[in-house]
């Protein structure tokens, strides 16, 4: 990031900035990333977008979708005057905001300094060549504690002008429910693959039925030989292979109930998949039917992959250690 001193605040550049703001998102959640749109009209650079988060009423029976805006226009130039400023309220439970954000002009971006912040709370003095506000935030890891009851939407005041943006929560009827992936990793002829995998329904509602767990591999690996394994209740193991990735799934053909397990034998040779499993596996994830996929909740192990003991990840090739 590149920074110059002008007079008592710090200017930084455009990419700078946004490489700063997207370093404070990849901590986030998996499911929860801003969506940050550049324009440039002749007069200015506009942009606009915000990073949502997700709870639920005390009860499950209801899903909130808060934002939080990451990128804004400001209203009325001509309003300003030196000493306007913007207030930001949010809810301190669903979102970290650093205490910093960038105006954006025709010059560039300026990184300024909040002159009031407290968690849930900060304001922003800017100027009247200022186009743009630009904040950065991410998501509170709140799992298995989302059940937070109705939240806080977030809000931005003007000194200047009465109007403000619209960043109602949205509220919808749910049956939410989750699910946590485990993996057993080994290794041979330098590749690695589960030999075991775990998923496990964490509730309040089952894993729906449809959901597939996906073992994915580089489609560089050896094509996988037919095995013609009996069908099981949950169905065999299916092969897709789409670029350089080779995905084994398996669909799960009824629901898991919620504090149930479901478990893969996933070995080489395993009679449980239609035909022998790649390799490689690079990752184990689940992804559920489209229509699912709003009341699912967030667990942080939707997706598991390969670590060695000191939890670095196994590149191809590698070993696994202690395994």
């Amino acid at each position: 990031m590149s920074l110059s001193r002008t007079s008592s605040r710090w200017t930084v550049s455009r990419r700078g900035f946004l490489l700063g703001a997207s370093s404070a998102v990849i901590a986030a959640p998996v499911g929860f990333r801003p969506d940050v749109a550049f324009a440039r009209t002749k007069d200015a650079a506009t942009a606009q977008g915000t990073v949502e988060a997700q709870c639920f009423s005390e009860t499950w029976e209801s899903r909130y979708v808060v934002q939080f805006p990451v990128a804004t226009p400001l209203p009325d130039a001509g309003a300003r005057r030196e000493d306007s400023n913007v207030t930001i309220t949010w809810d301190r439970r669903l979102f970290d905001v650093r205490p910093v954000a960038a105006l954006a002009s025709h010059d560039g971006f300026e990184s300024v300094a909040s002159s009031d912040y407290r968690p849930g709370h900060m304001r922003v003095r800017v100027g009247g060549e200022a186009t743009d506000l630009l904040l950065q935030a991410a998501v509170r890891d709140l799992y298995p504690l989302e059940a937070l009851g109705r939240p806080i939407p977030s809000r931005l005041d003007y000194s200047w002008v009465t109007t403000r943006p619209d960043l109602s929560a949205r509220q919808s009827k749910t049956k939410p429910w989750g699910a946590e992936i485990y993996a057993a990793w080994a290794t041979g002829e330098g590749a690695s693959y589960p030999t075991d995998v775990l998923i496990r329904s964490v509730g309040p509602n089952p894993i729906p039925s449809g959901t597939d767990v996906v073992m994915r591999a580089q489609a560089s690996t050896p094509a996988p030989k037919a095995n013609a394994a009996p069908k099981t209740a949950g169905g065999g193991g299916r092969h897709s292979i789409k670029g350089r990735l080779r995905d084994v799934i398996f669909t799960l053909s009824e629901a898991v109930e919620a504090d149930r397990e479901l478990r893969i034998d996933a070995r080489p040779g395993a009679r449980l998949l239609a035909q022998d499993m790649p390799r490689d596996v690079a990752e184990v994830f689940i992804r559920p039917p489209k229509r699912q996929l709003a009341s699912m909740r967030d667990t942080g192990r939707l997706t598991v992959v390969p670590l060695t003991a000191s939890g670095v990840l196994v590149a191809a090739g590698s070993r696994i250690e202690g395994a």
